[in-house]
């Protein structure tokens, strides 16, 4: 079994930036990766993450969060900063988010994700072709996609015949092959 600390380091890498990382490269920002163990659930994943200066809500940039990480999980967003025993953290639900917008260029971008009740984020970006728009797309799925099921929510399974229908419009496109389609029908005309 990996160890949260190896799934970390795992999903920070595969979801890599593509901001220059200056000179420790990918390993750097050891001090908010092992933020991220303490702050994450066991089952959290890292889907994207990107570098930058958090501003204040009165539009400055601030110094003590500079060349901060902005971390989308599959549950929310958060900015983590350490800066020697000081840290930074903040969290932003996409059960509470309303939006994400960037404007500028990605030489010099700012992202804002807002909230109900007059919580946000807002990054100053630097240098990011492909990782500013992948981490953009990452949190809109979250707050426009589908609700995931929950509990009382019914999910009705296709029946026998629609699944049969689907199987011969494959059939007729040349993907199931004729003795697929035979198995495939007569285990389908069994369960009606």
């Amino acid at each position: 079994m990996v160890s949260k600390r190896d799934r970390i380091k795992q999903e920070w890498e595969a979801a890599s930036s593509d901001q220059d990382r200056g000179f420790f490269g990918i390993n750097g920002y050891r001090g908010e990766r092992r933020l991220l163990e303490t702050t994450l659930s066991d089952d959290e994943p890292i889907e994207a993450w990107l570098v930058g200066n958090y501003i204040l809500d009165t539009g400055k940039e601030d110094i003590e969060a500079k060349h901060g990480v902005l971390v989308a999980t599959d549950r929310r967003v958060l900015f983590l900063k350490k800066r020697g025993i000081k840290t930074r953290e903040l969290a932003l639900g996409y059960h509470n988010a309303e939006s994400i917008t960037l404007d500028g260029q990605w030489r010099n971008a700012t992202l804002s994700i807002t909230s109900s009740g007059n919580t946000w984020i807002k990054l100053l970006v630097h240098g990011s072709k492909k990782a500013l728009p992948k981490f953009q797309d990452v949190v809109n799925g979250h707050i426009y996609g589908a609700p995931a099921p929950t509990a009382n929510t019914v999910i009705q399974e296709a029946s026998p015949m629609d699944e049969l229908q689907k199987a011969a419009q494959l059939h007729a496109a040349g993907v199931l092959t004729d003795s697929e389609f035979q198995v495939l029908k007569a285990n389908l005309l069994s369960r009606i």
